[in-house]
Formats: C-alpha cells, sequence, structure tokens
C-alpha cells in the first residue's frame, strides 16, 4: 500500500497504469489508495476499474468507497450503471450508499432523477443532503420543484445543505426562499444561508451582514464578518472593527478571527488598530 498511497499523490497521467494494476492487487489498502488516486486522474480509463471494486463491496468496502468517490470525481456518465445498481442493493454499507448517492450528480447518470425524489426523504439526514446535491446537479429543475412542494427538513444540518445549494442557482428565483430562511429556528443553518446571500448578491445583502455582526451566535457573527470582507460594503470596516472588540468576551476566538480576516480584505493599513 505505500506505494498505491505514493501515486494516489500525484496527477500526473502517467500513473493511470501503475495505478489501475494497483486498484486490482491484493491488499485493502492498497486499492483505497490506488482508487483515490484514479479519482483525481478523472480520466474515464479507470471507470471498469472503479466500478470492479464498487460492485465487490462485501469484500473490501473500504475500497469500494474509494472507488465510488472516484467515480464522482470522474464524473462521466458510464459511472451510471454501478451506481444506480449499488443503490438497489439490499443491505448496502451505509457509508458507501452515501458516497453512491453523492456520486450520482457528477456524473450525471441516465435514469438516476427517480431514486434521487424517492431519496430527498430518506431516514438519514446525510443521506437527504447528498440526495438534494446530486439532484441540483442532475437537474436544477427539479431540484427547486421538489422544493417548493416539500416542508422544511426536520433536520438543521439538511436545511443548511439545501441554503447553501441555493446559493448556486438564479438569484431572483431563490432569494425569497432564502431571505425567508434568514428567520430559521435553529441558528447553526443561518451561517450557510448568509453565505448563499452573499454568492447571489442579494439585494441589500450588506444591511442583513452588518446586522448578523451582533447576532449572539459567534459562528453567524464569523459568517456574517467573512461575507463583509468579501463585499466590502462602505462601513464595513467600522462595523468589523467593533465587532472585533465586541467579540473578546467570547469562549471561542472564532468571531475574533473572521472579523480580523475580513478588515485584512480591506487593506492592512484598515486592520491595523487591531493587530
Amino acid at each position: 500500500w505505500p506505494v498505491a498511497a505514493a501515486f494516489q499523490r500525484t496527477e500526473d497521467r502517467r500513473a493511470l497504469s501503475p495505478l489501475i494494476a494497483l486498484a486490482r492487487a491484493e491488499g485493502s489498502f492498497g486499492r483505497a489508495f490506488a482508487a483515490k488516486g484514479l479519482g483525481a486522474l478523472k480520466d474515464a480509463a479507470a471507470i471498469d476499474t472503479l466500478a470492479s471494486l464498487a460492485k465487490d463491496w462485501r469484500r473490501d468496502t473500504r475500497a469500494a468507497i474509494s472507488a465510488v468517490k472516484a467515480l464522482g470525481l470522474i464524473g462521466d456518465r458510464q459511472a451510471g450503471p454501478v451506481l444506480l445498481e449499488l443503490l438497489g442493493t439490499k443491505g448496502l454499507d451505509p457509508l458507501l450508499l452515501l458516497e453512491a448517492v453523492g456520486a450520482l450528480g457528477p456524473t450525471r447518470a441516465a435514469g438516476a432523477l427517480d431514486p434521487l425524489l424517492n431519496l430527498v426523504s430518506h431516514q438519514t439526514p446525510a443521506v437527504r443532503s447528498a440526495a438534494f446535491r446530486s439532484l441540483r446537479d442532475l437537474d436544477p429543475q427539479s431540484f427547486v420543484l421538489v422544493l417548493s412542494g416539500l416542508d422544511p427538513d426536520r433536520d438543521w444540518s439538511v436545511r443548511a445543505t439545501i441554503a447553501t445549494l441555493l446559493g448556486t442557482l438564479d438569484r431572483e428565483a431563490m432569494l425569497p426562499r432564502l431571505s425567508a430562511m434568514l428567520q430559521d429556528q435553529d441558528r447553526r443553518v443561518i451561517p450557510s444561508v448568509l453565505a448563499a446571500l452573499v454568492k447571489i448578491r442579494a439585494p441589500k445583502v450588506e444591511q442583513v451582514l452588518l446586522a448578523s455582526l451582533k447576532h449572539e451566535d459567534a459562528v453567524v457573527r464569523s459568517a456574517a464578518a467573512s461575507g463583509i470582507g468579501e463585499l466590502k460594503p462602505a462601513g464595513g470596516d467600522r462595523a468589523l472593527v467593533e465587532a472585533f472588540h465586541a467579540a473578546a468576551a467570547d469562549d471561542t476566538y472564532t468571531a475574533r478571527a473572521a472579523a480580523l480576516d475580513a478588515l485584512l480584505k480591506y487593506g492592512q493599513e484598515v486592520a491595523r488598530p487591531v493587530l
């Protein structure tokens, strides 16, 4: 496995043949490292080898998980059949299921839409999040349509994932839902909402960020500071200095560090008073 581990760190195309050979060799760690390396190369010539590893998951789950991750990185539709086959397998390893769901979107697998529509209501939050990500990749219109017919997910992490995904789509269409998500009852969702609003350059997002600098939660304040650093609104530097000093009472340095990083985006001279 040390050889496979060394090869998987390179993106040199000449490593393709050695990595395929190592992926077919004995030794679970070696196969897993080789699969990871093949994913980094993103060469469709590795799909058959990776598909074989994925199908053999009962014998070597570790290598199968690495293989499915690699198939997602390669992002070729040829990987679709093996991924769909895994989804239809009873008793599939939970981590392998999660990776297979996540790989469906990047590969844009034919026939993946219906399985993904079913998986957005899976009992496991991580699987639901992966299904939403893949659905967005595969068919953004279906993603939006599904969201419009669902109640907010019961798990905060899935709602945070959805906020992040909304930030990659059309601003005008996504703005109302993202704005409503600012009122989420779980403050752990808010940082993702703020980041999404910044990404789509939502109207009046600067005011939202400045107000969020005074939120009681340090992680929310950190996200607000990061957004201000990216957009650099007028007066944001002064608000960041105030936020930096106000965060001195926090139990964690997260908000202070974020405020300082954001101040540096305005220039070292602006940040100098708090350095």
